[in-house]
């Protein structure tokens, strides 16, 4: 496929991915700002959501375990995997920088967090369609999570600042950073991460890490692109945003905080 027809193909993803509720009309940030969830279903929320980059690497491993043959797609693969666990953060990973702040800044530790029965559903569905389905709709899992992931990280900000003036606590993201539009820090050493604010943090990962990620996957992608991969890569894809929609729904329920639909992996209309 041509780079112009691979970058339709992705933008038509892209536009799709930002329709999905969990990012136009999350359902925690809506309820949160509205004056509908209290400190404690907040931080039930923001526990969840910790599993996700908890598991990031181990996905991304498995999807990549599956593409036999697509070496350029692997190496991004590996590539995005090892930004995840610190090659360029000085060995320090970024779920642990996340761990940090949050504990740091707004007294959460979420180590030893328990699943949820929603989130280990949304976790383990995700694992077993990236072991079972084909090669391009494990592909596609990995896409969704790439793409979705700066969109995400800014409701997650909301989130964070929710949680700090509920708490009475220093909002720790930035408007600047909200608005996309702040200036990363430079990091070389592992001492230089770990002084890293959950500022730091969000505006690396949305200025730089997982732009970086979605673009160099697409590219790496496009020699691939077939009418079957495409379409085959689409229905990862969408089964992931599913996934997710129905995960942060959860969360709002579980978390008390309004009646939503009970997590239903049937209802998703994904793999069988």
């Amino acid at each position: 496929m041509t780079n112009s027809s691979s970058k339709i193909f992705f933008a038509e993803l892209e536009y799709a991915m930002r329709e999905h509720r969990f990012l136009k009309n999350n359902p925690v940030a809506e309820a949160l700002e509205n004056g509908k969830a209290n400190a404690d279903q907040i931080k039930f929320a923001i526990e969840q959501y910790s599993m996700l980059p908890a598991w990031i690497v181990r996905l991304l491993a498995a999807s990549r375990g599956r593409l036999h043959g697509w070496s350029d797609v692997q190496t991004e693969l590996s590539n995005n995997i090892g930004e995840e666990a610190g090659s360029k953060t000085g060995g320090l990973s970024h779920v642990e920088i996340l761990i940090r702040g949050l504990a740091e800044e707004l007294k959460l530790d979420v180590r030893g967090v328990e699943y949820s029965q929603a989130t280990q559903t949304f976790l383990d569905e995700m694992l077993q369609a990236i072991k079972t389905q084909s090669p391009a709709f494990a592909v596609g899992i990995a896409y969704a999570l790439e793409d979705s992931a700066t969109p995400e990280l800014l409701v997650l900000s909301r989130v964070l600042n929710g949680y700090a003036s509920l708490t009475k606590q220093s909002l720790p993201i930035s408007a600047i950073t909200l608005a996309g539009q702040s200036q990363p820090a430079e990091v070389t050493t592992m001492e230089e991460a770990k002084k890293l604010s959950l500022d730091d943090f969000l505006s690396l990962h949305v200025q730089e890490f997982e732009p970086g990620h979605r673009n160099r996957l697409a590219q790496a992608l496009t020699e691939r692109l077939t009418d079957e991969v495409k379409q085959e890569l689409k229905n990862g894809f969408d089964f992931t945003l599913d996934l997710m929609d129905a995960w942060w729904d959860a969360m709002v329920r579980d978390g008390k905080i309004d009646s939503h639909p009970v997590f239903d992996r049937a209802a998703l209309g994904g793999v069988a």
